[in-house]
């Protein structure tokens, strides 16, 4: 197991996870200290020493990232589903470069409450000081 030749190296491994049912399976391959959940994820990058304008990234590449994904989804499907629908909406280059638009926008003014709470947050709460 890769856990086990990790520990044999002399390292000790450890997890940061955004899974809810996490609790029920990671102490037994981690340990009780060796992983943590959702938000616990930002204090420990604060722990370490990461600079608040690398976490501030961090959080708006992932942001605009999913807006990104999001639009190109949605975009092939409405093209691609255009000839199927009962009426026929035209949609403009112009349009599709608004709607890019506006995802991004949306996805940065996101992005600015998400930093914001993620600097605010005290990593002594996340292990339980």
């Amino acid at each position: 197991m890769a856990l086990q030749e990790v520990r044999r190296k002399g390292l000790k491994p450890f997890c940061v996870t955004i899974d809810d049912k996490a609790e029920d399976y990671l102490p037994r391959l981690f340990g009780q200290n060796g992983w943590v959940p959702d938000m616990e994820e930002i204090a420990v990058l604060k722990l370490i020493g990461t600079r608040n304008s690398t976490i501030s990234w961090m959080i708006l590449q992932e942001s605009l990232g999913l807006g990104l994904v999001g639009f190109i989804i949605g975009k092939t499907v409405a093209t691609l589903w255009t000839p199927v629908f009962p009426k026929y909406v035209l949609l403009l280059p112009l349009d599709a470069v608004l709607g890019l638009l506006v995802i991004v926008v949306v996805c940065t003014l996101a992005s600015v409450m998400a930093i914001r709470a993620a600097l605010k947050f005290d990593p002594a709460e996340a292990i339980g000081g």
